[in-house]
């Protein structure tokens, strides 16, 4: 068949999911979940093909947390609420067993036995009155071409990097696929499927890619190394545009990504203190290396959170102690003078399948994680510590541990972590003799032993995502009570209070790393409450910097007490709406939520 597409300009239309212009080279990605003819085995080979499947569920198991870590920095729940639910699909027992039978009863090959599992699912889900079920459509196709591509091997083609600005047409692309493309030189996609809600839109604007989906065309017969521009605010493709239309889009495009980082550019010189003086931090998330560190390095901008479980989750087994140790003195070095906090692995038993053959759970939340799993498994915990320790000689690193409930947990951790300095004192290595060491408060538990807690440790991190969620009894990553997690609740913003004061009576600092800190319209609230220091997506720090300087302390803390006078979460967000716009501080962004350049 002719290639429709000449080398004269075309123009397609979509839905743009994702703002901004992109320009590049068209490559097209293979993707879509294809169909396999019937292949029956021999009984020999039954076992062999059962393996295959159950090594194909854990490998995806693993892909899907290894995706989840990438994009837990954006803090956007319904991004890792997507995620989580897909991560669900992979772990349910009744999946996997569903093609293990077929195997069993009818002799399928594994390809054939899973691929035909899926097509009764989607058809059986299509069939439902229940939209919820039938919009498990989409996630359970994107799973089951994650654990295809693990049946298939080395037959699956996998994406790579470009040498040049590379814009990606596909049917469709799955979440992991989208995070990996800013590492990739890819600088926008385009694909056939999706709609204006679609994950890929969702995904595609948590990195900033444009992006147009819905396109009605065969996007196959688009020439390999054609000129791209697209337009992912009006939802158009541009195929072989003209010389003088393509320097036009080049240079709008550059613009835009040069205003993007001087934003950040800019934030050394604005103070991170109110208007009369109350210093507060403003520090970042960070688990996967981005184009930003160094940018924010060199503005002078600590991390308030290093989720280091990413170490594990994106290779095949544990780091040893010399790849932890590496690790974590580059960072320490590369965001020296300023503080660095080592958060140790909040890992669990979901995200342990291929070493920790732990049962089946339900709601991994409340099971097996964190804390829990690093006091259980001593050794590798130990080795952490260590790395920790040795990675300090900078004096900039602090550590701190993931969801306490007890403060047996804290004791306990303390032990391990002074027979660890006192063995390395007998092996002459050197570290920071005088550490900081702090916890994070995530739980009503934590909350409410807050006093005693503060007195074991040398600071506090509220994360807010998991103490709301816990505090008010709801799945935050469960569309169905969406509506319920509520991180403005009155009992969230009195568990704040009371962690501040716990701390600050006994002189400890407390700082926030949850969604809420990156919020502009509840930074008043958070000054009022007596928060040291914020830490948050990096996106969200030149905004948050933006609009400390123009609060007043004293004011601040007469805002926090009649927040705390009101009764419900409506109140709450109706009061910090208007405070906003009454003191002026909605002038510091503009409609798009970036610091003015005024």
């Amino acid at each position: 068949m002719m290639n429709k597409y000449s080398a004269e300009r075309e123009q397609l239309n979509g839905i743009g999911v994702s703002p901004g212009i992109a320009c590049g080279k068209a490559f097209l990605h293979i993707s879509g979940f294809p169909e396999y003819k019937e292949e029956i085995i021999a009984e020999k080979s039954i076992s062999l093909e059962i393996e295959k499947v159950k090594r194909a569920f854990e490998q995806t198991s693993r892909d899907m947390e290894q995706i989840k870590a990438q994009a837990a920095d954006s803090e956007n729940i319904d991004l890792t609420g997507v995620l989580d639910a897909q991560i669900l699909i992979v772990a349910d027992p009744e999946f996997k067993n569903q093609v293990i039978d077929k195997i069993e009863s009818l002799h399928y090959s594994a390809i054939y036995a899973f691929t035909s599992s899926v097509n009764d699912n989607i058809e059986l889900l299509s069939r439902s009155k229940d939209p919820y079920m039938r919009e498990m459509i989409a996630d359970i196709e994107t799973v089951s071409n994650h654990i295809l591509k693990h049946l298939l091997g080395e037959r699956h083609k996998e994406l790579t990097g470009f040498t040049e600005p590379a814009i990606l047409f596909a049917s469709y692309f799955n979440p992991g696929e989208i995070l990996e493309m800013p590492n990739l030189n890819v600088t926008g996609f385009v694909t056939e499927k999706g709609g204006p809600t679609s994950h890929m839109g969702l995904f595609a604007k948590s990195l900033g890619i444009p992006a147009v989906v819905a396109v009605k065309a065969n996007l196959k017969q688009i020439p390999s190394g054609s000129k791209i521009v697209i337009d992912g605010s009006k939802g158009i493709v541009i195929i072989n545009p003209g010389n003088d239309e393509w320097e036009e889009y080049q240079k709008i495009s550059h613009e835009r990504q040069e205003t993007r980082l001087k934003r950040f550019q800019r934030i050394h010189e604005i103070p991170s203190a109110t208007r009369d003086s109350h210093h507060v931090e403003i520090m970042a998330n960070l688990d996967l290396p981005t184009s930003l560190d160094e940018i924010l390095a060199h503005e002078g901008v600590g991390i308030g959170l290093y989720r280091t479980e990413f170490l594990y989750l994106k290779r095949a087994n544990f780091p040893s102690e010399d790849d932890q140790t590496k690790v974590y003195y580059d960072i320490a070095k590369k965001f020296a003078p300023q503080n660095v906090i080592l958060r140790t692995f909040d890992l669990g038993g979901d995200k342990l399948t291929d070493y920790f053959k732990s049962e089946f759970e339900i709601n991994p939340a409340l099971g097996w994680r964190a804390i829990r799993f690093s006091l259980d498994v001593a050794p590798i915990f130990e080795v952490q510590l260590r790395a920790m320790l040795k990675a300090s000689t900078l004096k900039n690193v602090s550590i701190m541990l993931p969801l306490i409930t007890t403060l047996d947990e804290v004791q306990r951790a303390k032990e391990i972590l002074e027979r660890i300095k006192r063995d390395l004192r007998d092996e002459k290595e050197k570290f920071d003799e005088k550490i900081k060491f702090g916890i994070m408060i995530e739980t009503p538990a934590a909350v409410f032993i807050a006093d005693a807690l503060a007195k074991e440790v040398d600071f506090f991190s509220i994360g807010t995502n998991d103490l709301t969620q816990y505090t008010l009894a709801v799945d935050r990553n469960n569309k169905r009570v969406a509506k319920h997690f509520q991180v403005l609740h009155p009992a969230v913003v009195h568990s704040i209070k009371r962690t501040v004061e716990s701390a600050h009576k006994v002189g400890k600092p407390v700082g926030i790393c949850g969604e809420i800190a990156g919020d502009p319209l509840a930074t008043k609230l958070l000054v009022g409450l007596g928060v040291d220091s914020l830490s948050m997506n990096p996106a969200s720090i030149p905004v948050v910097k933006g609009v400390l300087p123009k609060i007043e302390f004293e004011d601040a803390l007469k805002f926090a007490e009649r927040i705390l006078s009101l009764a419900s979460e409506k109140d709450i967000t109706e009061a910090l709406i208007k405070d906003f716009k009454d003191s002026n501080l909605n002038n510091s962004v503009n409609k798009k939520g970036e610091l003015r350049n005024a």
